[in-house]
């Protein structure tokens, strides 16, 4: 038995070298690709120049995810010419990988994540530092004597 060679078509073809149709097909996939390798850049910048940033692991992860998500875009582009179907297939199945993986790296943090103060909370905070000392203390002194009055009347008397 003689095996046949099998040339694959390049996707130009499939759609009927429509101008109009190829050339949105590669200027989507061209900006699609730029933002996906713009926005790596934005993540690892901000990781790299906050040294005291959370969780700051994840931006990385998440920068491989998109880079090899754009990767896909270029395959597809690549594709549209060249029938490079075995190299884009291999680009996907490391972008398939990355994003479990990634997927694996959050998990554990987003309980965390959830317990983190919001902005409006913090500002609360820093604006009652920002009080004078003795505001503040009469303040907590009144809050300790409503938990003493509470704890009081939950405390039976004492036999005597």
């Amino acid at each position: 038995m003689i095996e046949e060679h099998v040339t694959y078509a390049p996707h130009i073809l499939c759609l009927l070298r429509d101008p109009w149709l190829v050339w949105m097909h590669v200027v989507s996939d061209a900006a699609i690709w730029g933002a996906y390798f713009a926005i790596p850049a934005g993540l690892v910048y901000c990781a790299r120049s906050r040294r005291d940033l959370l969780f700051r692991g994840i931006f990385f992860w998440f920068a491989l995810f998109i880079v090899l998500c754009g990767l896909t875009h270029a395959g597809n582009i690549l594709d549209m010419w060249i029938p490079a179907y075995w190299l884009t297939a291999v680009i996907k199945m490391g972008t398939a990988t990355v994003s479990w993986m990634t997927m694996m790296q959050l998990l554990p943090i987003i309980p965390q994540v959830l317990t983190l103060p919001s902005l409006v909370e913090l500002e609360q905070v820093r604006q009652w530092m920002l009080r004078p000392q003795e505001d503040r203390m009469a303040e907590m002194l009144a809050q300790l004597d409503k938990i003493t009055t509470v704890v009081a009347q939950l405390t039976p008397p004492r036999a005597p």
